[in-house]
């Protein structure tokens, strides 16, 4: 989940989609098949500064990141 690069900042478990969303220091969002263990979708956010928080709509799967600086994307 991690590299030597980069840190992890956030995880989430969503059973009901049977995977795990991560965020790491570089600002890269994964998401991680529960089943296989493997990452099937990656982006990085763009948002100036380190993404310090997140939050998912579970029943949506949309994932809102924030920084320390008051800025929020979808």
């Amino acid at each position: 989940l991690i590299t030597d690069n980069s840190s992890l900042v956030f995880v989430e478990f969503l059973e009901s989609h049977n995977l795990i969303v991560t965020i790491d220091s570089k600002n890269l969002v994964r998401l991680w098949d529960i089943n296989s263990g493997e990452s099937y979708s990656s982006y990085n956010v763009d948002i100036k500064g380190q993404v310090t928080s997140a939050n998912i709509d579970k029943e949506n799967g949309l994932v809102a990141v924030g920084n320390n600086k008051g800025d929020v994307k979808i």
